[in-house]
């Protein structure tokens, strides 16, 4: 894009930048120091304050952050970012997602749905379907709602409005296998350094012919 050629020569400040998050008319980056925005549309630099993104979400220009246990949000034209907060204090938020009117929060106390429309929350946790209240991130889809937690993927069927929960179970070691079984029938399969002594009783048939 010709709009960017001159990035280097613009008064970006310096900083170790270790995000990029793009809107359709700023991109931001996240430095230790700084948080800089280029708009793409007067081609200059704006700054904040830096905040620590551990997870984010874009609805148009606006951004939405989770920063060390709280979330902060930039609406086109504000002057800075804002918390987000309630009268009911939010627990520690982990990640977040939004689309549509929704906004999910993974928390330590379990997922929290905003529905901006209809102005309501609604809290799930071990008392109504998840099988721990700390979740670590958020993803929802038409109709399913994915989070994941230590040792486990839930799924929210929203049509049936139940939960489904999958174990992350890690997979066995693979081992040598001393017989294997083909068409031919069964076979032995003589493994490096394996010291194999086959004890048993052998039999075979013998047949003659008379003339």
């Amino acid at each position: 894009d010709a709009r960017f050629d001159r990035m280097d020569e613009l008064p970006a400040p310096p900083d170790t930048y270790a995000l990029i998050i793009n809107t359709p008319g700023r991109v931001w980056f996240a430095g230790r120091r700084h948080l800089a925005a280029f708009s793409k549309n007067s081609e200059s630099w704006s700054g904040s304050s830096p905040l620590e993104i551990d997870d984010y979400a874009t609805v148009g220009d606006s951004v939405v952050v989770a920063s060390n246990g709280h979330v902060f949000s930039y609406a086109p034209g504000a002057a800075a970012w804002a918390e987000i907060r309630e009268a009911d204090e939010i627990p520690r938020v982990n990640g977040l997602f939004t689309g549509g009117d929704e906004l999910l929060l993974a928390t330590s106390q379990g997922l929290l749905v905003y529905n901006r429309q209809e102005n309501s929350r609604k809290t799930w946790n071990h008392n109504n379907g998840l099988t721990t209240d700390t979740i670590a991130r958020v993803y929802a889809a038409q109709r399913f709602t994915y989070v994941v937690s230590a040792g486990a993927i839930q799924l929210l069927d929203r049509q049936k409005d139940a939960w489904q929960h999958e174990d992350l179970i890690p997979p066995a070691a693979k081992k040598e296998k001393l017989v294997y079984i083909d068409d031919a029938g069964a076979h032995l399969a003589l493994v490096k350094s394996t010291d194999i002594r086959l004890a048993g009783r052998a039999s075979y048939s013998d047949s003659r012919t008379f003339s």
